[in-house]
Parts: structure tokens; C-alpha cells; sequence
């Protein structure tokens, strides 16, 4: 299988605000045949450059599949003007398509952290190299009918941890190239939308699914305030909630999915009523997938316990 690394990006030209750099290394090492940014056309000569491609999409070609995929009940499409991630996310799968890949590895541009139970931990992160956790995802998506498949955010509640569930990926994700792939929709929450489409209207073939185990952080809106941040508002959740209505409602709640945020905001609530089951379609491919989540999800619950002994006996010991 042949798989690509496709980092979207858009509105941080500088390449200290772009932290998902650091993975890109490790990402070759694990079996990824190359990572590259993707950025529309108008962006690149403000940009900072590293050693790793532009995968540069025309404006001319944002402007007219925009216009024709814009789906929202306020913001209006403007030519040249804010598009979403969407039109890159959609570049990105129809050119890695035309050059062979199997699948493409999404990622948002301010991936600050991955791994196994809570990325922020450092005793859980130590039990799988982020990068090896990356390919176990596209393991999990190519040896099952997801079309996606991504991890779970690091705020998430933790719950019941099963190796792959139906659900929505969002930020860090793996997507099959090739027949019965849906195209995408925006300008707001398009991997959301991409995963109801997938999952309510794919057929028993086609659905979207998370790895509970797998946890990622991107960096702060306070800290980063670039990309998308400043066109996102209490309205962005609209248009899913009204395309959706069995699996998304608008809620005034705490500003994030984090249980200490104390601000308030719009956000959406979801549920997967109604998602296409998961279904192996490679029982060898997935055998090894689910033993690799397995194990590093024991590894973590086992570093975290031992790391939280060593912080006990740290502070019961007597003052020198």
C-alpha cells in the first residue's frame, strides 16, 4: 500500500506557528512514502519554506469547487476570499489519487502532540512513537470499510476504550483514495459533514470511525490564533445541525470539549445514530493493527501507573 502525508495549511506563514512540522521525520520512518503541505495558491509567497513540498492548489480551481460545494445559511462564498479547509482537503485527495496512493494522512497544521490514552502525559506518549500511531491508523482504515479514520482529541471525556468505533475523525485522520469516495463540502466543519456522509449514506462499505485510544492536542486558540481561527463564530455549526438533525444539535456550553474550559460558546453536540457498523475487510492487516493499539494502550495505563507511584514516593520522602 502506498500512503501520503498531506499537512493543510492556510494563514501561518511563519513556520514556528506550524508545530506538526515536528513529526515529519518520524512520519517518513514509519512507512508514509513522503508528507507535503498543501496551500492554496495566493498563499505560498507569504510562507516560509522547509525542505518538504507545496502541494499548491490554483486559485482559480478553490474559487469554482467553493462556490459549487459551499453549503451554509449565513456566510456566503466570496471569490479569492475565506474558503475553509475544505477545497485543501479535496486537493489533497484528488491529487494523491492521481499519483497512486491508497490513502492520505490528514493533519491540520497545529498538531502539537500524539499518543496512546492522553497525549499530554508524558509516560503515556512514551508507549508508542506518535508516528508509528499514525500508520496504525491507516492500518485500521485500510483493513476495514472506514473511509476515514482518525483519533480522538485529547479533551474528550475518556470512556470505554475500544480499538475502532464509529464516530468523527477531525484534524488527524486517514482517508482511502479511489472509488466511493465522497467529495468534500464547507466552508465550516467539513470533516465533520464528510463523516455523516460517509457513514449515514456510504452503504454497509462505507463509514467513519475513531480510535478511542489514540489522543492528539493541537495547539491553544490563545496561544495560535492563525489558520481558520478568525473566521470561525457561534454560527459555523448551522449548517451541520440543520443538514442533520438526528445526530447534531447547537448547545450553549463550555467553549471546548475540555472539562476545566471555563468560557462559553455555541458548540455542536454529536451523536453516530445511525452509522454504518465497522466491518474488517482484512482480517491480517487488522489483526496486527488491533494488536498494536492493544499493546500501547497497556503500555500507557502501565507507564501512567508507574510514573504516578514515582510522583508519590517523590513527595512523601523526608526533606533533605
Amino acid at each position: 500500500m502506498r500512503l501520503l502525508a498531506a499537512v493543510i495549511t492556510g494563514g501561518r506563514p511563519r513556520l514556528a506557528e506550524r508545530v506538526t512540522r515536528a513529526l515529519f521525520d518520524e512520519i517518513l520512518d514509519a512507512g508514509f512514502e513522503a508528507v507535503e503541505w498543501v496551500i492554496r495558491e495566493d498563499h505560498v509567497d507569504a510562507y516560509e519554506t522547509d525542505e518538504k513540498p507545496f502541494n499548491v492548489y490554483p486559485l482559480d480551481w478553490a474559487n469554482g469547487y467553493a462556490r459549487a460545494h459551499w453549503r451554509h445559511p449565513v456566510t456566503r462564498f466570496q471569490a479569492d476570499g475565506f474558503h475553509g479547509a475544505f477545497p485543501g482537503r479535496e486537493w489533497a485527495l484528488r491529487t494523491g489519487e492521481e499519483r497512486g496512493y491508497d490513502a492520505v494522512l490528514l493533519l491540520d497544521d497545529n498538531v502539537k502532540a500524539l499518543g496512546p490514552i492522553n497525549s499530554s502525559i508524558p509516560s503515556c506518549r512514551a508507549a508508542m512513537n506518535p508516528c508509528r500511531m499514525l500508520r496504525t491508523l491507516a492500518d485500521l482504515c485500510l483493513s476495514t470499510n472506514a473511509r476515514m479514520c482518525g483519533a480522538q482529541l485529547n479533551s474528550v471525556p475518556p470512556a470505554k476504550v475500544r480499538i475502532l468505533r464509529p464516530g468523527y475523525p477531525y484534524s488527524v485522520y486517514v482517508e482511502k483514495t479511489g472509488p466511493g469516495r465522497i467529495p468534500y463540502f464547507g466552508p465550516f466543519e467539513d470533516d465533520i459533514m464528510h463523516a455523516l456522509d460517509y457513514a449515514l449514506d456510504g452503504g454497509p462499505n462505507r463509514t467513519a470511525a475513531v480510535v478511542e485510544a489514540f489522543r492528539y492536542e493541537k495547539t491553544s486558540v490563545r496561544t495560535n490564533t492563525g489558520g481558520m481561527r478568525s473566521h470561525y463564530s457561534d454560527q459555523r455549526g448551522l449548517e451541520i445541525a440543520r443538514r442533520y438533525p438526528s445526530n447534531v444539535r447547537l448547545k450553549v456550553t463550555r467553549g471546548t470539549s475540555s472539562p476545566r474550559d471555563k468560557t462559553r460558546g455555541v458548540r455542536h453536540v454529536l451523536n453516530t445514530r445511525g452509522f454504518t457498523p465497522v466491518r474488517v475487510v482484512d482480517p491480517d492487516l487488522y489483526a496486527q493493527a488491533s494488536a498494536a493499539v492493544r499493546r500501547a494502550t497497556l503500555d500507557a495505563v502501565a507507564g501512567k501507573r508507574a510514573s504516578d507511584r514515582a510522583k508519590t514516593r517523590r513527595r512523601a520522602a523526608p526533606s533533605p
